[in-house]
C-alpha cells in the first residue's frame, strides 16, 4: 500500500507541476513577470504583482490547487507540493495563503532554496522589500547556481534605487542563464538608471535577438532613448511597440510623455486619452494629461484631470502639487485671493504626504513670493537648496525673495550663484540689476541689464515694480 500511495502522490504532484508549467499565467502577466525555468520545468513568475487572471487561467490555477491538495493529503510533509501550492495561491493573489504555504515548506525543508526564493517573490509583491532581500540572500546561499534568485534580487534592488548592486545581480543571472532575455532587459533598465546608456542599448539589442520583436523591449529602448534626448527615435520605438500590443495603456502613456517632451501637446493628449480608455483609473496618466493641458494654457481642464487623479489616488503628490500650480496661474490671471489660498493648500497637502517633494516646496515658494510672503518663501527655498543641491532657478527665486526682505547683499549673492550655475539665465541678470539699482549701484545694474538683453530682449524689459515700494538701501 505504501508504494501505491507514493505513486498516487507522485502522480498528483507531477500533474500539478505540469499544469502549473502550462498555465498561461506563468507565461503572460506582461512578460516582465517571467523568469528562468526550474529543474521541474515550471516557468517562474518574476516579481511584479500579477495582473488579473483570465477565466481560463483562473480555472487552471484552481484545478492545480485541487491536485496539490490531493498530493498534500496523501503526504502532509511533501514540502515541494506545499511550495507549489503557495506559488499557485500567489498567482491568485491569495497572499496570506501563499505565505502560509512558503513558511510551511521552509519549516519542513529549511534547506529549500526554491521555497525561500518564492517567498521572496511573494514578499516583494507585498512590498516587503527587506524581507524579500533576506529570502533571496538565503536562497542564493543555499543554491548559488539559481539564475532566477539573482534576477529576482536584482529587481528588488532596482525598486530600492540600488542600481549598481542590481547590475551585479543581473550580471550573475546572465552568467548562469545567458539565453534569458528578461535578464538583459532588466539589466538595461538598471544601466539606464545608472546613466550607462550605451551599455543599456547593447543589452536591449541582445534581448531582442533572443526573443525577436517584443513590445516591452521596444518600450525599454524608448525609455533609454529618452535619457539621451532622442525623442523622435523613442516615438518610433513606441509606435512599433503599440503595433505589437495595441491594448497596452502604458505604451500610449509613454508615447504621450515623449510627445510632451517635444512640445507636441495636442498629440500627447490624444495618446493619454487612448491610455485612459484602456485604463480609466490610472492617476499617473491623469496627471500627465493635466500637465499637457496646462502647457497649452488650459488650466481648467488640467484641474479636472488632477481632481480625478486625486479621487483615484488620494495620496497622489503630483496631482496636488500640479493642481496648486494650475490654480496659481488662474489666480494670477483673476487676482483671486480665494484661489491663491486653495493653491497654497494644495502645495501644503502635497508636502504633508511627501515632506521631500521639492517641486511642492518650489511651487509654494513661488506663490509666497507673489503674495509677498517673502520670509516663508526663503524658508521653503532654504530646504529645497539643502535637499537638491545647487539649481540655478532655486537660487534665483531665493534671491528674489530676499530682495523683498530688503536683504539686497544676500539677494545678490544668491543671484550671483544663479548666473554662475547657468550663465544664460537672463531673468537672473535682470533681477540682479534690480537689486543693484535699489542699492544705488547703477552702473553695475546697467551692465546686468545689457547682459540680460543680449540673451533675451524680452526678459530685459521685465519691470520689478513689486520692489519699488520697498525701503531702498544704498552703498555709503
Amino acid at each position: 500500500m505504501k508504494k501505491r500511495k507514493t505513486r498516487t502522490k507522485d502522480r498528483a504532484a507531477r500533474s500539478a507541476r505540469k499544469k502549473l508549467a502550462r498555465s498561461k499565467k506563468m507565461k503572460s502577466s506582461a512578460r516582465k513577470n517571467r523568469g528562468a525555468k526550474h529543474p521541474d520545468g515550471t516557468e517562474s513568475l518574476r516579481l511584479a504583482k500579477p495582473k488579473g487572471l483570465t477565466h481560463e487561467q483562473y480555472e487552471d490555477c484552481i484545478s492545480t490547487l485541487r491536485e496539490l491538495d490531493t498530493a498534500i493529503a496523501l503526504d502532509p510533509e511533501d514540502s515541494e507540493a506545499i511550495c507549489l501550492q503557495g506559488t499557485c495561491n500567489m498567482f491568485l493573489e491569495r497572499y496570506d495563503k501563499a505565505m502560509e504555504g512558503f513558511d510551511e515548506a521552509i519549516r519542513l525543508d529549511p534547506d529549500s532554496a526554491n521555497a525561500f526564493m518564492w517567498r521572496g517573490i511573494a514578499n516583494q509583491n507585498l512590498k516587503r522589500y527587506d524581507e524579500a532581500l533576506n529570502d533571496f540572500d538565503i536562497s542564493i546561499l543555499l543554491d548559488p547556481e539559481c539564475a532566477l534568485a539573482y534576477h529576482s534580487r536584482g529587481t528588488v534592488k532596482m525598486t530600492l534605487d540600488r542600481h549598481n548592486e542590481a547590475i551585479e545581480d543581473f550580471d550573475e543571472a546572465i552568467r548562469l542563464d545567458p539565453e534569458e532575455s528578461d535578464s538583459y532587459l532588466e539589466r538595461s533598465r538598471a544601466k539606464s538608471a545608472a546613466c550607462l546608456h550605451e551599455e543599456a542599448f547593447a543589452d536591449l539589442d541582445r534581448a531582442a535577438s533572443l526573443c525577436g520583436a517584443d513590445a516591452e523591449i521596444l518600450d525599454a529602448r524608448a525609455h533609454a532613448r529618452a535619457f539621451l534626448g532622442q525623442w523622435d527615435e523613442a516615438i518610433e520605438d513606441l509606435d512599433s511597440a503599440i503595433r505589437l500590443d495595441p491594448n497596452s495603456a502604458s505604451l500610449y502613456n509613454n508615447r504621450g510623455l515623449a510627445k510632451d517632451a517635444m512640445e507636441r501637446h495636442f498629440e500627447a493628449i490624444r495618446d493619454y486619452d487612448r491610455s485612459l480608455r484602456l485604463d480609466p483609473r490610472n492617476p499617473s496618466t491623469r496627471v500627465n494629461r493635466g500637465l499637457a493641458n496646462a502647457a497649452l494654457g488650459r488650466y481648467e481642464e488640467s484641474i479636472e484631470d488632477y481632481n480625478r487623479a486625486i479621487r483615484d489616488d488620494p495620496d497622489s503628490v503630483d496631482a496636488y502639487s500640479n493642481r496648486g500650480m494650475a490654480r496659481t496661474e488662474i489666480a494670477l490671471d483673476r487676482r483671486d485671493p480665494a484661489l491663491f489660498e486653495k493653491a497654497a493648500d494644495d502645495f501644503t497637502k502635497a508636502i504633508e504626504i511627501d515632506p521631500t517633494s521639492l517641486n511642492s516646496y518650489r511651487g509654494r515658494a513661488s506663490l509666497e513670493i507673489v503674495l509677498r510672503q517673502y520670509e516663508k518663501a526663503v524658508n521653503d527655498l532654504n530646504l529645497v537648496i539643502e535637499l537638491s543641491g545647487e539649481q540655478a532657478p532655486d537660487y534665483l527665486n531665493r534671491g528674489v525673495a530676499k530682495m523683498g526682505l530688503v536683504m539686497y547683499e544676500e539677494a545678490i549673492e544668491d543671484l550671483d550663484a544663479a548666473v554662475g550655475l547657468d550663465p544664460e539665465l537672463a531673468i537672473a541678470y535682470s533681477a540682479r540689476a534690480k537689486a543693484k539699482e535699489l542699492m544705488g549701484r547703477k552702473k553695475e545694474a546697467e551692465d546686468d541689464l545689457a547682459r540680460a538683453a543680449s540673451i533675451d530682449s524680452n526678459i530685459a524689459k521685465v519691470n520689478w515694480v513689486m520692489f519699488d515700494d520697498e525701503p531702498q538701501r544704498h552703498d555709503t
